[in-house]
C-alpha cells in the first residue's frame, strides 16, 4: 500500500498566501533600504539645495511604497498625515532648490544652513515609513485592511448636530466679546491682539467643539442625510477661512474626506482632482487676505495672489521655526518631555472669573511656538505674530535626533494600526477624527493645540456613544451595513410570504 502526502485546495492556497506576503514584503524592505540608503548620502550632503532634493526623494519613496507596495488608501491617516508633513517642510525649499521658485528667497535660508534641518526631516520620514511597513507586516500585509463597511446611526448623527450648535454659540459668544465692530476692522495678526486683550476661551472653545459635532455627524449620518451635513461643514469652514484661520478650515474638511473614504464613498478621481487644484488656489489667497482687514477683504483681490507652486511655497514654511531650533538649542539645554507636560496640562479648561492675557511667562515656560518666536523673530512676538512650529522640533527640542526617530517609528505604526480599527463604523471613526485633526495641526505647531481639542473631542465623542446606548440604539460597531440608496435601489426586491 503506498502511503503519500496529498496537497489539498487549503494547503495551494496557504502556499499561494505565503508567497504573496513574502513578495510584498520583500518590496516593502526593498524601499526601506532605498530609503536608507538616501538618509544616509543626506548625513554627508554640504549643500542645501542637494540636502532639499535628497529629503524630497525619501519623502517620495515612502508615499510610492505605502501607495504602491502596501496599498494603502491615499486618504488614509498615516498619507494623509505624511502629505501634509512633506507640504509643510519641503513645500518652499524645493522649488528653490530646483531654480523654479518666483518668490524672493527668505532672509532665513540665506543666513543660516538648512541641511542639518534636513537631515532630521529625512530621517522622520524614513523612521515613519518604517512604522507604517512594521504595522502592515504585523498585520498580515495590504490585504488585512479591507475597506469599511457602511454603518449609520441617526442619534449618534443628532448629538453630532448638538455639539456643532453648542460650538457654534461659544463661537458667536467669543466674537462678542472680541467686540463685533473691532474684530470686522482687524486683520489677522490684530486678531491675537484682540484675544490678549479681551477673553478669548468662548472663541477658542467654539473652535474645538464645532469641527468635532462634524466629525461625528459625518461618520454617522444615514446617506440621505450625508449632502446636507456636508453643506454645512463646508460652510463652517469657509465662514472660519474667510476669518484668516486656514488651519482650523482644512483640517477639518480633509478629515472629514478620509472619513467618507473608511465609510466606503467611492468618489470619481475627477472630483479629488477638482478638491486639490481647489485647495491649491484658496491657500495663498487666505495669505492675502490675512494682511487686510476683515471689512476689505474680497473674492476677487485674494485669487488675484494664486500662481504656479504659491500654495506649496505658502506652507512651506515649517522649516524655518526647525532651523531656529537646533540653532537656539546649541546654547540651551533639552527639554527631556516638559513641553508635552505643560501641553498636557492645558487640557483642564481655565474656568477663572476674569482672564489675564497679558501676564509675563518666563521664557523657559512658553509654549514651543512662542519660545522660538520670541527669540527668532521678536518683532513678530511683540506684535502678536508667529513663525509657528514644527513636528520634528519638537521632539528634537525634548529629546535630541532620538526623540525624532522614535517618535515618528510610533506614529507611523499608530496612525496606521488606527485606521484599520476604524473600520468604517461610527463611533471608531469619529474618534479617529477627533485625534487626527488636532494632529493635523501639529505638522505646522506643537502640541499646545494637540491636547486639548483631542482629549475635550474624544470625552464627546464617548458622550454620544453613552446617549446612543442609552436610548437602546447600537453606536454603530454592532450595527448592520446599510448601502446606498442608489446602490440599494439597484438591488431586486424580497418577495414577502
Amino acid at each position: 500500500m503506498r502511503v503519500g502526502l496529498r496537497i489539498g485546495p487549503a494547503t495551494g492556497k496557504l502556499a499561494r498566501t505565503l508567497d504573496r506576503v513574502s513578495s510584498w514584503s520583500a518590496q516593502a524592505w526593498a524601499c526601506a533600504g532605498l530609503g536608507l540608503i538616501v538618509l544616509l548620502a543626506l548625513q554627508t550632503m554640504a549643500d542645501d539645495r542637494f540636502a532639499a532634493l535628497a529629503a524630497a526623494t525619501l519623502l517620495l519613496l515612502s508615499l510610492g511604497s505605502c501607495l504602491v507596495v502596501l496599498r494603502i488608501p491615499l486618504l488614509s491617516a498615516p498619507l494623509t498625515y505624511l502629505g501634509v508633513f512633506g507640504f509643510f517642510h519641503l513645500g518652499l525649499v524645493v522649488p528653490w532648490a530646483l531654480g523654479i521658485s518666483v518668490l524672493p528667497t527668505p532672509a532665513w535660508i540665506v543666513s543660516y544652513r538648512l541641511t542639518p534641518a534636513l537631515r532630521l526631516v529625512g530621517l522622520a520620514v524614513w523612521c515613519f515609513q518604517i512604522g507604517v511597513t512594521v504595522a502592515a507586516a504585523r498585520a498580515g500585509g495590504p490585504d488585512a485592511f479591507p475597506p469599511g463597511k457602511r454603518y449609520r446611526n441617526g442619534i449618534l448623527c443628532h448629538c453630532g448636530f448638538a455639539i456643532v450648535v453648542l460650538g457654534l454659540l461659544f463661537f458667536g459668544r467669543g466674537l462678542q466679546s472680541f467686540g463685533l465692530e473691532e474684530f470686522v476692522e482687524a486683520d489677522y495678526t490684530e486678531t491675537y491682539r484682540l484675544a490678549a486683550w479681551h477673553d478669548p476661551r468662548f472663541f477658542a472653545t467654539g473652535l474645538i467643539l464645532a469641527p468635532v459635532g462634524f466629525y461625528l455627524a459625518v461618520a454617522a449620518a444615514p446617506w440621505r442625510w450625508l449632502t446636507p451635513v456636508l453643506c454645512l461643514l463646508a460652510g463652517w469652514a469657509g465662514l472660519v477661512f474667510f476669518l484668516g484661520f486656514r488651519g482650523h478650515a482644512l483640517a477639518p474638511l480633509l478629515v472629514a474626506a478620509l472619513v467618507l473614504r473608511q465609510r466606503g464613498l467611492d468618489l470619481p478621481r475627477w472630483f479629488w482632482a477638482v478638491c486639490l487644484a481647489g485647495l491649491l488656489a484658496v491657500i495663498p489667497a487666505a495669505r492675502s487676505w490675512r494682511d487686510l482687514p476683515l471689512a476689505e477683504r474680497s473674492v476677487s483681490d485674494a485669487f488675484a495672489a494664486v500662481r504656479p507652486l504659491a500654495a506649496a511655497e505658502e506652507m512651506g514654511g515649517s522649516l524655518e521655526p526647525l532651523v531656529h531650533t537646533l540653532r537656539l538649542l546649541q546654547t540651551e539645554p533639552y527639554r527631556l518631555g516638559q513641553t508635552y507636560w505643560q501641553a498636557a496640562k492645558r487640557v483642564l479648561p481655565n474656568v477663572a472669573r476674569e482672564w489675564r492675557g497679558d501676564a509675563y511667562i518666563p521664557l523657559e515656560e512658553l509654549s514651543p511656538t512662542h519660545w522660538v518666536t520670541r527669540q527668532a523673530a521678536p518683532w513678530k512676538h511683540q506684535n502678536f505674530g508667529g513663525i509657528g512650529f514644527s513636528a520634528v522640533a519638537e521632539p528634537y527640542m525634548n529629546f535630541g535626533s532620538g526623540g525624532v526617530a522614535v517618535y515618528f517609528l510610533l506614529l507611523g505604526f499608530v496612525l496606521l494600526r488606527a485606521d484599520a480599527f476604524a473600520a468604517g463604523r461610527p463611533t471608531r471613526l469619529a474618534l479617529l477624527a477627533a485625534i487626527l485633526g488636532p494632529l493635523l495641526w501639529t505638522v505646522r505647531g506643537s502640541f499646545d493645540s494637540f491636547f486639548r481639542p483631542a482629549v475635550w473631542g474624544v470625552l464627546c465623542v464617548l458622550a454620544a456613544r453613552i446617549v446612543a446606548d442609552s436610548l437602546r440604539q447600537p453606536s454603530g460597531d454592532r450595527e448592520r451595513a446599510v448601502l446606498p440608496p442608489a446602490v440599494a435601489a439597484a438591488r431586486p426586491a424580497r418577495m414577502s410570504g
